[in-house]
């Protein structure tokens, strides 16, 4: 990246592409966001031969990722990656995007700090987290470092900020890459954060290229390649009974209209019911949301 381009951002010592943070509006709601490690992979990748010569080109980190055979190869990989680029830790999560302020959903503790992740969590940080607004306002990955998060805004720091910016440097992060990715349904986006306990901001710039496409392909390997993660409340909580029994009848292998006859209703409710569940599942077609209905009923 031309250097020539940061511009006023490194007063604050936070850089988002020339635009700057704004705060998030206080609100009563909590998180209730499920932390999870390991989701299942939707079929068996080794199959499809995502590296092979017919197979369309992927990032060799992703590449890995899908041969890996399970979290620990995983990590290893990704650990590797990491540490070549200067980098600590990565982070993952979805979250609603609604009122100027990001909501979590789910969040990924399998390449960061879990004691941080559920830390962030108990104590609603994403509520004043700057770095939210401001990568989901920019169409450039956001580079900030943990000191200028203080300024942010340009709002005097809340003892809130001020205490999340104090547990975040206790953690050992001085600066970081956060990338924001539209998820595609709705106002949900996807945040990936990629940490550095060694580097000043300045040597981010110089690995933002392959810290951005690495953010990626893990973005791509976990809504592509992964079931999305359901609360382990269960089912009961997470769908209607109606949407309960067309996912029994989708497990057996029914129809829309043989489905339509078993729950007595019409196909076009069906359908209705089908594209609810897709989006509050986070999956694009009827197989991958068989895939789920596979983990959540039974037949």
């Amino acid at each position: 990246m031309d250097k020539s381009r940061r511009g006023s951002a490194t007063e604050n010592r936070v850089y988002v592409s020339g635009l700057s943070a704004h705060a998030f509006a206080d609100q009563d709601d909590t998180a209730g966001a499920l932390v999870y490690a390991d989701p299942p992979k939707r079929y068996d990748v080794s199959q499809q031969n995502p590296s092979g010569p017919t197979g369309p080109a992927v990032p060799p980190i992703l590449a890995e990722l899908l041969r890996a055979s399970g979290l620990p190869q995983r990590r290893q990989a990704l650990s590797f990656t990491l540490q070549r680029l200067g980098l600590s830790w990565l982070g993952y999560a979805r979250m609603t995007c609604a009122g100027g302020r990001a909501t979590p959903i789910a969040l990924c503790s399998a390449h960061e700090d879990e004691s941080w992740v559920r830390r962030y969590l108990a104590a609603q940080y994403w509520r004043i987290d700057p770095r939210l607004p401001a990568a989901a306002s920019a169409s450039l990955p956001l580079l900030w470092e943990t000191q200028g998060l203080r300024q942010m805004g340009g709002q005097p720091a809340s003892l809130t900020l001020l205490r999340f910016v104090a547990d975040l440097e206790a953690t050992g992060a001085r600066a970081g890459i956060t990338v924001s990715v539209p998820s595609g349904t709705g106002a949900d986006r996807y945040f990936i954060t990629l940490t550095s306990t060694t580097l000043q901001v300045e040597s981010l710039y110089e690995v933002l290229q392959p810290a951005t496409l690495l953010a990626l392909a893990v973005h791509d390997f976990y809504s592509r390649y992964t079931v999305p993660p359901v609360h382990p409340a269960g089912p009961e909580g997470q769908v209607t009974p109606i949407q309960r029994r067309i996912l029994q009848a989708l497990r057996r292998g029914l129809s829309d209209k043989e489905i339509a006859a078993v729950v007595q209703t019409t196909r076009a409710n069906v359908d209705y019911h089908m594209r609810k569940l897709r989006k509050r599942f986070s999956v694009q077609n009827r197989v991958q949301l068989l895939q789920v209905a596979q983990g959540l009923v039974p037949v």
